[in-house]
């Protein structure tokens, strides 16, 4: 009893938290609905330790639609609409969304590594946040960054080709952290813009604490062995990325990661292992290499000669002799051939 009524208090005290920061956000960035009933929310299959959310806001839109909470009445058809689309595991409950993504309540947070998943249309899960109430912090904590007390975007947020600049990018990982430090996702953000910026042994310390959060998360397993290759450290990569790719149902995606893990034993000195990773990525996508040739002209003719040395490396693990005769290998510089990034 004591332990429920501790949770109850500590819930409480987050939502003033969401309500603090609603009254300090410019006026109709946000909306947030009367106060609902927490037992309706329950009854809808809401675990009783985020029903309070929806006693205090029965709907919220954050920065004008970009992401909400649905009303309870709504959850129902919300996951049914959801689950025959094929998106769901059995257990999931949609109680929200966040651009194209859902916002989904699993049946089992532990092995998610996560209360609040972000599920893509592909049915791809990212273990997002700790709660529903930490959610919408985070959310809004986000939206401080990229809105100005006008509630209109800030300035320099973009680059040229319309993508978030890397210095936003980190102080967007970094608002949601200070907001929900134990959600996994974010701390996978920062520790990929960590390693693309070369600061590599604090972007293996992120990954390692995401893994200790949640350890079947396979992207985060795939970005410490790629950080690990960039370290210098290949047979410790070879492990990582092994891991990544048996945690990924789709055969592309297991077969890029495979990819690189042929690469990684190749730069480790281990001809047998990089040969049958070779051929489990060949297995699972026949067209990998040509694709990646592909790839690599296409970055040629844009004028990004080290890019698509890299891929051509990769394509090189994989099948090698192959693509040596391309336009690509003699345009390419030749640290790409011994440098893993």
């Amino acid at each position: 009893m004591g332990k429920t009524r501790g949770a109850h208090r500590r819930m409480e005290r987050l939502l003033d938290r969401v309500e603090d920061r609603l009254a300090d956000a410019p006026e109709g960035l946000h909306w947030f609905g009367a106060p609902g009933s927490a037992a309706a929310a329950e009854a809808a299959g809401v675990p009783a330790e985020h029903a309070l959310f929806w006693g205090r806001w029965d709907g919220v839109e954050i920065a004008g639609g970009d992401a909400c909470i649905h009303p309870v009445a709504e959850l129902a058809a919300r996951t049914e609409e959801a689950r025959e689309a094929g998106q769901l595991r059995d257990g999931d409950l949609v109680i929200g969304a966040r651009g194209r993504d859902l916002l989904v309540l699993p049946a089992d947070p532990w092995e998610e590594g996560a209360d609040v998943l972000a599920v893509e249309e592909t049915g791809e899960r990212w273990p997002e946040a700790t709660g529903v109430a930490r959610s919408v912090l985070a959310m809004m904590g986000e939206a401080s960054v990229m809105y100005g007390p006008d509630g209109e975007f800030q300035e320099d947020l973009f680059d040229d080709d319309g993508e978030l600049r890397p210095e936003v990018a980190r102080k967007l990982a970094r608002r949601q952290l200070d907001l929900d430090p134990d959600a996994p996702a974010p701390r996978f953000r920062l520790g990929r813009l960590l390693r693309e910026a070369g600061e590599l042994r604090a972007a293996r310390a992120e990954l390692r604490r995401v893994l200790e959060m949640a350890p079947e998360f396979g992207w985060a397993w795939y970005e410490l062995g790629r950080t690990l290759l960039d370290m210098g450290e290949p047979a410790r990569a070879v492990a990582a990325l092994d891991r990544a790719a048996a945690t990924f149902a789709d055969p592309d995606l297991g077969a890029h990661v495979t990819a690189w893990a042929a690469r990684a034993a190749e730069l480790a000195g281990d001809e047998a292992g990089r040969a049958a990773r070779a051929s489990a990525t060949l297995q699972a996508a026949p067209t990998f290499v040509d694709n990646l040739r592909a790839g690599a002209e296409d970055l040629l003719d844009r004028g990004h000669p080290e890019a698509a040395g890299h891929l051509i490396a990769l394509g090189l693990a994989v099948r090698p002799g192959d693509l040596q005769k391309t336009r690509t290998w003699r345009a390419t510089p030749w640290s790409c051939w011994s440098t893993p990034r």
